[in-house]
């Protein structure tokens, strides 16, 4: 909330219009992404229930699994704010400036949405192995090293798109993080394991 909060007051500063339009976007944003939720929701059990059993290697292939559906997922939705960003705007304001806006911002974010998925994801499992620092690690690393930092850098020389390319980076760079921090964790835990104990060597 914080972080929005920062990146809503600099969007503040190209009107009330944009403001809206960030609006509108990060709301359809959070309805595009709704079935990843849902699968995120899952995996924090599932990788939880498996680490349990030792079972790493199910997480790994679970990992795979779901990120190949985010990165489909997010290549859908890029095409359709492609085809029809104006359209599907033009649904919540007819306002011109409203509408160019939240076009903008589908177009430039969701080339991202697959590497967004596969943060979530990442996230509910390292939650679900008991990791939450790591999650929390990559969450903030997302918003406040990334996401801010690039959004104020960014507009001053590409305007209000220049946040939208901030949230695209930092989507990318998230996603590709929590994906490295989990497999690290589990890929250390199975060389761990074949280490033998001094008991079984006795």
């Amino acid at each position: 909330p914080l972080s929005m909060a920062i990146v809503t007051r600099l969007i503040s500063t190209y009107g009330d219009e944009s403001v809206a339009g960030f609006g509108v976007a990060i709301r359809l944003e959070s309805l595009a992404m709704l079935v990843i939720h849902a699968m995120s929701s899952v995996m924090t059990i599932f990788a939880g229930q498996n680490w349990g059993k030792g079972n790493r290697k199910r997480i790994l292939s679970s990992l795979k699994i779901t990120g190949a559906f985010s990165m489909a997922l997010g290549a859908f939705l890029f095409l359709l704010s492609l085809l029809f960003a104006e359209q599907i705007a033009s649904v919540f304001s007819q306002d011109p400036r409203v509408v160019d806006v939240t076009a903008h911002y589908m177009r430039i974010v969701s080339f991202s949405y697959g590497f967004l998925g596969t943060m979530m994801m990442s996230l509910a499992m390292l939650n679900g192995i008991n990791k939450p620092i790591m999650a929390m690690v990559t969450t903030m690393s997302r918003m406040f090293i990334f996401y801010v930092p690039l959004a104020f850098l960014l507009s001053r020389w590409f305007d209000l798109n220049g946040v939208f390319w901030a949230a695209f980076i930092a989507n990318i760079v998230a996603g590709t993080l929590g994906a490295i921090f989990l497999t690290n964790k589990l890929k250390k835990k199975d060389n761990e394991s074949q280490i033998p104990s001094t008991e079984t060597l006795k």
